[in-house]
């Protein structure tokens, strides 16, 4: 055994200090394993560029003007309604003019137009949408239309080459180069999200939205999402398997439905993984009473490891899975069950009725204008509306980059309290009203399906 290591030890050596050994020993690893040939970026925006529109979205602005002195409800105006125009990109996916985007580009449109890359101008209908993982999809009456191919987001691996095609800040049809810099990423504040984006250092802007990433063979692999406020180059696109489950339903029957467990799942700390062994899965912390992994004998402490045949990285990577299944079917779960190794088989439920705040995706008529204006507190950055029903003022938009924004505030939360006061129907324009000069830090508390939280936000500089 001494001997062995000795040897060792010298050829580790010899190596080190030998920089062509190295080169040659690394070139024999990696033999027929990388390309040497730089990809043709010319080629594929050629061929691919034709694939990718704009999407113009028209909606109604609405704007009320808060007090600011105890004679305004004398000399009042009339509310402003104005017709506000907003853009994005998409990619078609079908000879028929099927064209899939971010839902995120097409909400609360009143009209949408798509322009082609020959100038070609259309009127879009929505055929449908997932607001879970931000697409939908829309359709056009066109001939002769040029649509790319979908590919497969499962053998994608970090360091390859991709391409990004869209409109950012209105440049239409622009073409950047990168890599997939990293797999599987996720930043929701929301228990059981369904993200597992793609993170690439191509760049991306606003405008690019909907667009796709696609590799070297010029296959769609990612609807290009979001990306990081504070870094540069850093862009998120969701995964095309992801898409192409939910575009199959969306286009058969209008609506989308996907299987869930039954479980609340947390990502491993560092201790948790030495203490399993192990260096990914998911741990189950909860299981819901009567759902399918009960019934199938899931308990809490369960560390969840691989899905059919797919290791699951974490429980982000875990949800993406399930969320491409559908209710009804069945899958196989290997679990780790007190140090011991078991299969499960489990029937999965309906997400729609398993998970808060999930309910099933669905086509949908473009929103009417309905005259109720909204209070923009632009201090936080976001809008507000009363919100007879719920008896509460509820968020209707949350600007990017603003207090609210980077806090994970959501268009849909109630607001309960500003600082010390209890919010109701009479009070909410005068607190309004007063946040417009504050500086101090704003106490807000929310209400969602979950229960409330508590923000602190610095109000920015005009």
């Amino acid at each position: 055994m001494i001997q062995k290591v000795f040897s060792a030890l010298l050829i580790a050596t010899f190596i080190l200090s030998n920089p062509t050994a190295l080169a040659d020993n690394l070139h024999a690893q990696f033999k027929g394993k990388v390309e040497q040939a730089s990809p043709n970026i010319a080629d594929l925006a050629e061929a691919l560029s034709p694939t990718v529109v704009y999407i113009e979205r028209t909606e109604e602005s609405k704007f009320r003007q808060i007090p600011d002195d105890p004679f305004h409800q004398f000399f009042r105006q009339p509310d402003r309604h104005i017709p506000r125009v907003s853009a994005g990109s998409g990619v078609i996916v079908s000879s028929q003019g099927h064209i899939i985007t971010n839902y995120h580009v097409v909400e609360d449109a009143e009209s949408l137009k798509v322009t082609l890359n020959d100038e070609r101008v259309f009127d879009a209908e929505l055929v449908g949408y997932d607001e879970e993982i931000d697409m939908a999809v829309l359709r056009i009456e066109a001939d002769g239309l040029f649509y790319a191919e979908l590919g497969d987001s499962s053998d994608i691996r970090v360091g390859e080459w991709v391409i990004a095609i869209g409109s950012p800040l209105g440049y239409r049809y622009t073409v950047t180069q990168g890599i997939i810099s990293a797999l599987n990423r996720g930043n929701s504040v929301r228990l059981n999200a369904i993200e597992n984006y793609i993170q690439t250092d191509a760049a991306i802007n606003f405008g690019n939205s909907g667009g796709p990433l696609i590799n070297m063979k010029g296959e769609v692999i990612g609807i290009n999402s979001a990306i990081s406020y504070g870094g540069q180059n850093i862009g998120f696109a969701i995964p095309v398997n992801l898409i192409k489950a939910s575009y199959t339903q969306i286009i058969d029957k209008g609506s989308v439905s996907r299987g869930a467990l039954g479980v609340q799942i947390n990502s491993l700390s560092n201790e948790a993984k030495e203490f399993f062994g192990v260096t990914h899965g998911a741990l189950v912390a909860g299981v819901t009473e009567g759902s399918p992994a009960e019934k199938a004998g899931l308990q809490p402490g369960d560390l969840l490891v691989k899905l059919d045949n797919t290791e699951i990285i974490d429980s982000g990577h875990l949800v993406s899975l399930v969320a491409m299944k559908r209710p009804g079917d069945a899958i196989s779960l290997q679990v780790i069950h007190n140090s011991a190794k078991k299969t499960y088989r489990v029937v999965l439920g309906d997400r729609a009725d398993l998970v808060p705040g999930s309910g099933p995706s669905r086509a949908k008529e473009l929103k009417k204008p309905t005259h109720e204006p909204d209070i923009q507190i632009e201090s936080i950055g976001l809008s507000t509306q009363w919100d007879e029903s719920d008896s509460a003022w509820v968020i209707t938009d949350v600007q990017p980059d603003t207090p609210a924004s980077a806090k994970g505030i959501r268009e849909g939360w109630s607001i309960i309290r500003i600082n010390q006061t209890k919010l109701n129907k009479d009070n909410g324009l005068k607190v309004f009203s007063d946040l417009k000069a504050s500086k101090d830090v704003i106490l807000l508390e929310t209400e969602n399906e979950r229960g409330t939280k508590i923000f602190f936000l610095k109000p920015q500089s005009p």
